[in-house]
């Protein structure tokens, strides 16, 4: 399991299950940021390396940007490794939204090819 920034209760979420992330850094806005912003190369490394050695099964993607008002997955596409990394190895699950607007808050649950998660949800889907 993997939260890519606090995600709308992400952390927490994990917390309530006794469940660990992938990596032991727990603040991923800190890596996924505006265009404007500096990057993490430390942190992006850290998180890419393990997900080499070690693939979540499971990748939580928020829509929101750190610090900003702006709500869109496009964010991601700001780190472009990752963003190819997460089309090619996993499956978008479910979307969530809060609210009406495009511009809620909202969340995405990839799912890894070939895990056993991947292959219970499709015998079990989590939406229609």
């Amino acid at each position: 399991m993997q939260c890519l920034d606090v995600v709308n209760g992400c952390i927490n979420a994990l917390y309530r299950m006794r469940l660990v992330q992938n990596t032991g850094v727990d603040r991923r806005h800190t890596f996924v940021r505006s265009r404007e912003q500096s990057g993490s190369g430390v942190l992006q490394e850290l998180v890419y390396g393990t997900q080499q050695t070690h693939p979540a099964n499971v990748i939580v993607l928020g829509n929101e940007w750190y610090q900003s008002k702006t709500a869109s997955f496009d964010k991601v596409n700001t780190w472009p490794l990752f963003a190819s990394y997460l089309r090619t190895m996993y499956v978008p699950a479910i979307e969530r939204h809060f609210g009406g607007d495009g511009g809620s808050p909202a969340y995405r649950i990839y799912l890894r090819k070939g895990s056993a998660v991947l292959a219970d949800e499709e015998s079990n889907p989590l939406h229609p």
